[in-house]
């Protein structure tokens, strides 16, 4: 806590003034704008749903959600994005990366191939390591070969060597289940003589909470 104030609030604020600071474009305008040059690239006709606009998901996270669509397809297929702020500049408008990577997502949903209804997607430029220490204190499963899964709370994240500074959730996925982590298993539950274990994140089954 800092003063009271916990640091993920800190955060938040900052993000909030962050994209208030300079912003010239609004997050429908910028997302209307990507769309304009998809469907210029591709001859599609993706738009923002009409009966849906931008929202904020979630006031600690200031994710912003997105409902796309193919005009006057049949049937209307929906795509749910959420894009995490770190994904827009300074001027409102998408960074190069999540605008390349919007681009792919959109372009691989409406490619011919997918019959699926509805997806979501999140778009995400997060900081691995940070993201990774933030474990810590959380709650999980974890696979072993003497019962089916146990209980434990993560003590301390041991990263595997060469992870990406940043990347989306999939990567974050990645870099846990390629990351050992030490933990402490529930009450009661002792392995070997101890309840403290150092487990590789391929085993972890559940994390619990958002991390």
């Amino acid at each position: 806590m800092l003063g009271g104030e916990s640091i993920s609030s800190v955060v938040t604020d900052c993000l909030r003034e962050r994209m208030r600071a300079g912003k010239t474009l609004d997050n429908m305008a910028a997302m209307k704008e990507i769309l304009a040059e998809l469907n210029a690239e591709q001859g599609s006709a993706v738009e923002l749903h009409p009966s849906w606009s931008p929202v904020i998901l979630d006031a600690n996270t200031l994710d912003v959600g997105y409902k796309l669509h193919q005009k006057r397809a049949k049937p209307d297929r929906i795509m749910s994005l959420i894009v995490d702020p770190f994904s827009f500049s300074a001027d409102g408008s998408f960074t190069a990366a999540a605008t390349t990577r919007i681009k792919a997502v959109v372009i691989e949903f409406w490619d011919g191939r997918r019959t699926d209804r509805h997806a979501v997607v999140r778009i995400g430029d997060l900081d691995i390591l940070s993201r990774m220490q933030g474990l810590v204190g959380k709650k999980g499963l974890v696979k072993v070969a003497q019962a089916d899964e146990i209980a434990f709370t993560f003590l301390a994240v041991h990263p595997a060597p060469n992870l990406p500074a940043n990347g989306d959730d999939d990567e974050l996925q990645r870099a846990i289940t390629q990351s050992d982590f030490t933990v402490q298993l529930d009450e009661g539950t002792v392995i070997d003589g101890s309840n403290l274990r150092v487990i590789s994140g391929r085993y972890i089954s559940i994390i619990r909470g958002r991390y």
